[in-house]
């Protein structure tokens, strides 16, 4: 008898783990398996999103109301888009996730962390509305997910997002410490099949429009090798020759490897393609690296 019961037991409770593995199985999944765009197309789940008043970061609040008599699990994805009803308004990226749990009937308040794309337009007045819209391409998704992996500076954020919905430059991309948003760089310009550029652009601040469009600075680290001592002069050039600003003149340098940090003011430089030059002896050509504004 004592067998029997302990044979009992022992079914019982592999049963149970069974029915628990189960369950734990279904919900688990949900976030996976099931969308959010799915779960409000369902009518499960509703839905409203309303501007906080920015475009970067936790700007858009999120309402979301379990209208089943079921457990729902699921997530706002980085990558996704929320759709401005206003069209002359910023829509946002999302790139950050949100895990969202809602036992049967209840109802939360989220904050939805993205930033604006689509540049020359408006950012987003407060209590603006916004609905959910589709995911963007994979190559933007990838971005997204290493945004919301790391602790990227906004602004940084912000040049990435613009780099893909606008066609900004990645040298945009940009940061006081270059190895913070190195990998980004590196990402970005790889979804856009760009080179990944030596330098870095800052653009002038305007309190009229979300990008004014205006370099203002460009920066960048380098090294270059003399085989021989040589006089070194270092100029920036336009792409007609015209040279634009002389760094250094007829400075002796000895044999080795150096590194050179170039920080140049561009405010007054019309867009285009730019060449800086090191020259030897004031005519042969050490190195030449190009840069666009």
């Amino acid at each position: 008898m004592g067998m029997n019961n302990r044979l009992n037991f022992r079914n019982l409770f592999c049963a149970f783990l069974l029915c628990f593995s189960f369950v734990f199985q279904v919900h688990g999944s949900n976030e996976e398996a099931i969308d959010i765009a799915l779960w409000c197309k369902s009518g499960k789940l509703q839905l409203e999103l309303v501007s906080l008043g920015g475009h970067q970061g936790e700007c858009v609040q999120m309402r979301v109301k379990n209208r089943s008599a079921e457990f729902i699990q699921t997530r706002l994805e980085p990558g996704r888009k929320l759709v401005a009803e206003d069209s002359s308004a910023q829509d946002i990226f999302v790139v950050k996730s949100l895990v969202i749990r809602l036992a049967a009937g209840e109802e939360k308040h989220f904050l939805a962390n993205g930033f604006c794309c689509r540049a020359s337009r408006h950012s987003p007045a407060k209590n603006m509305k916004f609905v959910l819209g589709e995911m963007m391409p994979s190559t933007w998704v990838q971005v997204a997910e290493l945004i919301d992996k790391n602790n990227f500076p906004s602004s940084a954020i912000q040049a990435a997002v613009w780099a893909l919905s606008d066609n900004h430059a990645v040298a945009a991309i940009q940061s006081d410490k270059p190895l913070v948003v190195e990998s980004l760089r590196r990402l970005v310009a790889q979804v856009k099949g760009v080179e990944l550029p030596w330098y870095s652009v800052a653009y002038e601040q305007d309190t009229t429009l979300l990008f004014s469009g205006r370099p203002q600075r460009v920066w960048g680290e380098f090294t270059y090798y003399l085989p021989n001592q040589a006089m070194i002069t270092m100029v920036i050039q336009d792409m007609r020759g015209r040279v634009m600003s002389v760094l250094t003149r007829s400075s002796a340098g000895m044999p080795g490897t150096y590194t050179y940090y170039l920080d140049q003011d561009v405010r007054k430089w019309k867009r285009g393609e730019y060449e800086f030059r090191i020259l030897e002896d004031g005519a042969n050509l050490n190195l030449k690296k190009k840069f666009i504004l």
